[in-house]
């Protein structure tokens, strides 16, 4: 057994000793993990040697829930604490004296084997664990050893750096955006589409992170306030009995006491309890009490809670200095009256270190997902960017291609989306690209064909007048008398005039032509034209009317009009072989809400070579026609928002419609 003598042999020598006599200090770390002071005091009577006091102080071991010591520790001497997958051991003498952790010291180590290779600077690797030795005084050998990194933590870490570079980048871009913004600066379409995808990625990466760390927090605070009020609800059924005898006898305080501490060695936590007045019946910690760290009596807010509001469990935020903790009271009733007869208060640490693990855990994992994610939405992104633009950029090369002077070509895209509709527009746009050419040729061609029609009506007329006027006076010269008889001369003559005559009416044609004004745009009855019109050529042949009941109220020129259903049924008759009587029919009815004249002949036709000539200015198959009659009717016709076109067949007559849209009353 342990003798006064053993303890001087082992502990009373030169490298324990302090300067104090007879008191001795363990500096190296036993088995037991605490540092340790011996005082051999001798007990001496009549001056006789009678016995020896050893006062035996080793420093308290710290309970993982005490509150209380944080304030008094001295950091230089805590205990060594490691992490949570780390393991460690004690050897003495190459015989383990202390292990603890998930390493198997007994199978797994050979310290005979490695104990070189441990104790080297950079240690030894070994079964997945790194291990690292450092020789004591006195033979001690502590090695600890470390779990190797696994590949999802070098992921982890990975994932975190991986997503604040991208972060960074971001921010950066949004930065330049800003400055873009306030620069009067455009983004590329693409930039924009990347830009908003990765917000797309990072806000819900934002919302998850924070959503989950919120519940995770509020979950982990719920747990281990119920953890600890169960924890008090246990202590104080095991104090019931003891604090409902010590309220009948304060003798047995003493019992109370031994009880009280003895859960709280079991339940490694600091208890008080205090009487219904608030004021402290026995605690753990009485040392604090007397030494004036913690007070008496009881938080009153906790007291008004408990008494006073009857809540029977309650906790509270309170601080000593500047160690902020929380401490859970518990109401303590009698089992035989029900009557509060104490209230237990237990401290502790909101666990912060245990959430922030747990939060960093959910995190990480968090962060290992949405990175794998981004990885394959970065290359994703790539495509899904070039598939949008290349729409974009097809109908760019389009419309840098897009002329006057040549055929443009319509895009196609098969789906009815806004693309779809970006190239439905295109193509519109497109298509009015060339009635707008067309319609400028044809403007361009009108304004020649003007100013030639000016210039040959001058010089035609210039001529004509003086050759008429000596035509006539020839012939008064050569009138038949009875001394000269040119009666002979008579019918050339005549004839020259009548096409001096003709010329006139070309060159007076291609005047009028030349100086025709803007149409006009008033409201007239479309029937009342057809019926004037159809009025005057009754005399020129068989032309009738078929004129539909209806409203024919447009908007055009009406005197225009006229000329244009005069001038088509001129043509029909002229087209008239002499062979055939002419047959003019004059039609008005209404067609898709629209006016529909039509102008039948029985003429020869219009043969297919020069169908595509017959609206051109200057052309005709008349020998006396100048070719401006139908180019001024489409003219007109167009203007006033409606359309001219035919249908012919050779030996059979032609067929001229005219379109216009109706005026709504």
């Amino acid at each position: 057994g342990l003798t006064y003598d053993l303890l001087r042999e082992n502990y009373a020598v030169e490298a324990y000793a302090t300067d104090y006599p007879d008191l001795f200090f363990q500096q190296e770390l036993d088995a037991n993990l605490s540092e340790r002071y011996l005082r051999m005091v001798e007990i001496r009577r009549n001056g006789f040697l009678v016995g020896h006091v050893v006062l035996d102080m080793r420093l308290k071991r710290l309970l993982p829930n005490s509150v209380y010591p944080q304030l008094f520790v001295n950091q230089s001497v805590e205990q060594p604490i490691l992490k949570e997958e780390s393991s460690y051991a004690i050897f003495q003498q190459d015989f383990m004296v202390f292990n603890t952790g998930s390493f198997n010291y007994y199978q797994d180590l050979d310290l005979d084997e490695h104990r070189d290779e441990i104790t080297r600077e950079q240690g030894m690797l070994l079964h997945g664990y790194h291990h690292w030795g450092d020789e004591q005084p006195g033979g001690q050998l502590i090695v600890i050893s470390t779990p190797l990194r696994p590949w999802l933590k070098v992921i982890a870490n990975f994932s975190w750096f991986y997503l604040i570079f991208v972060f960074g980048t971001l921010l950066s871009l949004l930065v330049y955006a800003v400055r873009f913004a306030l620069r009067g600066e455009n983004i590329n379409y693409a930039t924009k589409i990347q830009l908003y995808l990765n917000l797309s990625f990072f806000v819900p990466l934002v919302a998850v992170s924070v959503t989950t760390v919120s519940i995770i927090s509020s979950a982990y605070q719920d747990e281990v306030t119920e953890k600890y009020f169960n924890r008090a609800n246990s202590i104080a059924t095991n104090l019931g009995e003891e604090l409902t005898r010590y309220v009948k006898n304060p003798s047995e305080g003493e019992a109370l006491e031994a009880s009280l501490n003895q859960l709280a060695k079991h339940t490694e936590s600091d208890i008080h309890l205090y009487d219904i007045r608030g004021q402290l019946i026995t605690s753990s910690q009485l040392r604090m009490v007397e030494n004036g760290f913690l007070s008496e009596y009881i938080n009153p807010y906790a007291l008004a809670e408990i008494r006073e509001l009857r809540n029977n469990q309650v906790i509270m935020d309170e601080a000593i200095g500047k160690l902020d903790y929380k401490a859970v009271y518990l109401g303590i009733s009698s089992y035989q009256s029900g009557q509060l007869i104490g209230i237990l208060s237990i401290p502790f640490f909101d666990a912060r270190q245990e959430l922030g693990r747990e939060v960093g855990l959910v995190l990480t994992s968090v962060m290992n997902i949405f990175t794998v994610l981004f990885l394959l939405f970065l290359v994703a992104l790539y495509f899904i960017s070039e598939t949008l633009t290349f729409p974009l950029r097809l109908i760019t090369q389009k419309i840098r291609r897009t002329t006057l002077s040549e055929q443009n070509e319509l895009l196609e895209w098969r789906t009815n989306d806004e693309i779809g509709l970006m190239v439905g527009e295109y193509n519109r746009m497109v298509v009015n690209l060339e009635a707008s050419k067309e319609a400028l040729a044809r403007s361009e061609k009108e304004s020649a064909w003007r100013e030639m029609a000016k210039q040959v009506a001058h010089e035609i007329k210039n001529p004509l007048t003086p050759m008429k006027l000596t035509l006539q006076h020839m012939r008064r010269k050569l009138s038949p008398t009875a001394d000269t008889p040119g009666e002979e001369l008579h019918a050339p003559i005549d004839s020259l005039l009548k096409q001096v005559d003709t010329l006139s009416d070309i060159a007076t044609s291609f005047s009028s032509f030349a100086k025709m004004p803007v149409p006009k745009h008033e409201v007239f009855d479309m029937k009342e034209v057809i019926a004037t019109t159809v009025t005057l050529h009754a005399k020129e042949g068989a032309v009738n009317a078929q004129i539909e009941p209806g409203n024919y109220q447009v908007i055009g020129d009406e005197k225009l009009m006229g000329r244009i259903i005069s001038n088509l049924i001129i043509n029909g008759v002229q087209s008239v072989p002499a062979d055939r009587e002419p047959a003019i029919a004059v039609r008005l009815s209404h067609q898709n809400g629209k006016v529909l004249a039509e102008v039948e002949d029985n003429g020869s036709g219009i043969a297919e070579d020069i169908q595509s000539k017959v609206f051109v200015p200057n052309f005709s198959t008349k020998y006396t026609g100048s070719g401006i009659g139908l180019a001024i009717a489409k003219r007109g016709i167009e203007h006033a928002g409606g359309r001219i076109w035919f249908e012919t067949e050779l030996d059979q007559g032609t067929t001229f419609f005219i379109e216009l849209p109706i005026l709504e009353s």
